[in-house]
């Protein structure tokens, strides 16, 4: 699969990085995130290197979690070494340590932590798409929403997440719009359940 960016994160964000990558895809950015683009029987790691070297841009969904993984450190520090445009994105106040701090810290960051996930989102696809040279890119925020075919409100059982995420998929994919309870910025689910 030809790929423009790259998304980095730990397995305790994958919540997060599905629902950017999703955005991306439905602005017609070509993403690779794993584990849905390593194909079965592949070697995990040459996978990997491969789609960071067939990148333009990281996207880094930056935490806490992210922050100690050994693997997110491992691909930061390949995507510095080919040059790649890296795009911090922060879920939560923590700042880099490390060599993450070294790698992440001449680079622009976005911080999602408090305020409206989908607006920050937003900001990222453009900057994204800025990056990569793509029209319609002269606003940080889109003047127009984008259509969709429908919205889907997502709620469901962490038992279920393998599922909804080829739900997310699909419906991205198919010009549907979703938002997700566990990764919005409102907590519907919360005060429901």
């Amino acid at each position: 699969m030809a790929h423009d960016v790259f998304i980095s994160y730990s397995k305790a964000d994958k919540l997060v990085a599905d629902a950017i990558c999703a955005k991306l895809e439905q602005s017609n950015i070509r993403c690779w995130i794993a584990p849905r683009d390593v194909l079965g029987g592949q070697d995990y790691g040459k996978s990997i290197i491969e789609a960071i070297n067939g990148s333009r841009v990281m996207v880094v969904v930056f935490s806490a979690e992210s922050d100690k993984s050994p693997f997110v450190n491992a691909e930061v520090e390949r995507a510095f070494q080919k040059r790649l445009a890296i795009l911090p994105f922060h879920i939560d106040g923590h700042s880099p340590t490390g060599s993450m701090d070294f790698f992440l810290s001449r680079f622009q960051s976005l911080h999602a932590a408090g305020k409206p996930f989908h607006r920050v989102v937003d900001v990222l696809v453009d900057s994204v798409a800025k990056i990569l040279g793509l029209e319609g890119t002269s606003s940080p925020l889109p003047q127009t929403a984008v259509k969709s075919k429908g919205y889907v409100f997502l709620s469901y059982v962490r038992s279920d997440e393998d599922v909804i995420e080829r739900l997310r998929t699909v419906l991205a994919r198919n010009e549907y719009s979703f938002w997700d309870y566990r990764v919005g910025d409102r907590d519907y689910h919360g005060a429901l359940y």
